[in-house]
């Protein structure tokens, strides 16, 4: 029986519950009314960024090693709970796409670049009309707005 961390890895923590309930060890929420210890916490923001990057590769490494959630994990635990430290594994790659958006809009705007779809009225008409076509037969009278409708289209 092997007592302690698992080391080996920058989040030494997130492995170690890892592997213990992949290995069928069960997990309970514990709340003192006393605090055991205190956390420490980084006091300026180059320590959180250098913090904040090695928790992101210390979960890469997990999530690319031979032990990673999404493949041993959902062996050993099942789907959900495979996929769930899944998702805090890879969490790092989420910086790819949430930097791009945070950039494309204002480039956009600085080239005068619309980032949108040009949307054309007539083609939105035209299905509105298609739509409501089915309506029309059923009703024996047209009303106001029908007409205007109609009128708006020729």
């Amino acid at each position: 029986m092997q007592i302690g961390f698992r080391y080996g890895s920058l989040v030494e923590d997130y492995y170690t519950g890892f592997r213990l309930q992949c290995e069928g060890w069960k997990g309970i929420f514990c709340s003192p009314e006393r605090p055991a210890f205190f956390g420490d916490v980084p006091i300026n923001l180059a320590d959180a960024l250098n913090q904040q990057k090695r928790w992101s590769i210390g979960l890469l490494e997990v999530g690319f090693s031979n032990h990673s959630p999404a493949t041993f994990g959902v062996r050993s635990k099942g789907i959900l709970m495979g996929l769930g430290y899944a998702q805090l594994a890879f969490w790092a790659i989420w910086s790819i796409p949430i930097t791009t958006y945070a950039f494309l809009p204002q480039l956009a705007l600085l080239n005068l670049v619309s980032i949108f779809p040009k949307v054309c009225y007539s083609f939105l008409l035209r299905i509105k009309q298609s739509f409501f076509q089915g309506k029309k037969k059923k009703k024996k009278e047209s009303s106001f707005s029908d007409m205007n409708l109609e009128s708006r289209s020729n």
